[in-house]
């Protein structure tokens, strides 16, 4: 009887204490996100970019050779995109139009339209984990799951990481300077097309205020293997971009 009792008072300290902690954990990242959109600018700026519009250049390297992309692109929420690029590669251009409205997706080179089925969830996914910086109010409500991944390094400074999960979305690891609370870096693990596992890592530098908010305008993409860094020149909030936009071209 004594050893029942024993044994049950011990489960019961170990059940308290495990609740307490992750209660803990729990409050730990919570307050890194909250600190952070404090950072950027308040929750309520933060909430016009629901919607809006961008312009940015895109470098990186192919095979040795350099690749410019300039884009001009629009979202509304988290399953619509319209982005029109133009791509320069030894001295040719290519433009190319990628939409994705909910489920669907298409991918547009000059008159030829490809619906895009295998890579949609991998660009939404991508999509998704780079706007980190814009969703932080998103991640306080009740379908995220936060969690406190404790301090490390970015680029040689001090960082506190949040694991965030969602059920419709893959699991992303944002980190936050610890010193003034911005997002520096998140990283996702995906599947591509192929079936091979990929980590993709974007790394946030050159804070800027752009309608009302302060945003990265500098962005490092990392992923298998390759490397890319986009600029953006402008971001604007909008109240609705019109359904149009989304349409399959």
């Amino acid at each position: 009887m004594r050893s029942l009792l024993c044994g049950s008072l011990v489960a019961c300290l170990h059940l308290a204490c495990s609740g307490v902690l992750r209660a803990e954990v729990k409050d730990e990242a919570r307050a890194v996100v909250d600190k952070a959109l404090k950072a950027v600018g308040g929750e309520a700026k933060l909430a016009k970019f629901k919607a809006g519009t961008w312009k940015a250049k895109m470098t990186a390297s192919e095979g040795g050779n350099d690749l410019a992309i300039t884009t001009d692109g629009s979202w509304q929420g988290l399953n619509q995109y319209h982005i029109d690029a133009e791509a320069t590669r030894d001295g040719r251009t290519y433009a190319v139009t990628f939409i994705i409205n909910g489920d669907k997706g298409w991918a547009k080179r000059k008159e030829a339209v490809d619906e895009a089925k295998e890579e949609l969830p991998m660009v939404k996914n991508g999509l998704y984990a780079m706007r980190a910086p814009h969703l932080l109010a998103e991640f306080k409500g009740k379908d995220f799951k936060l969690s406190y991944l404790g301090e490390m390094k970015v680029n040689d400074k001090a960082a506190v990481g949040v694991s965030v999960a969602h059920k419709d979305w893959k699991d992303i690891s944002v980190y936050f300077d610890k010193e003034d609370g911005l997002p520096v870096k998140c990283e996702i693990r995906q599947t591509d097309p192929q079936g091979k596992e990929i980590t993709a890592e974007f790394f946030y530098s050159d804070y800027k205020e752009m309608d009302g908010m302060k945003h990265p305008t500098k962005v490092l993409i990392r992923f298998d293997g390759k490397e890319a860094t986009m600029e953006f020149s402008e971001i604007k909030a909008k109240d609705k971009v019109e359904d149009s936009e989304f349409a399959k071209p």
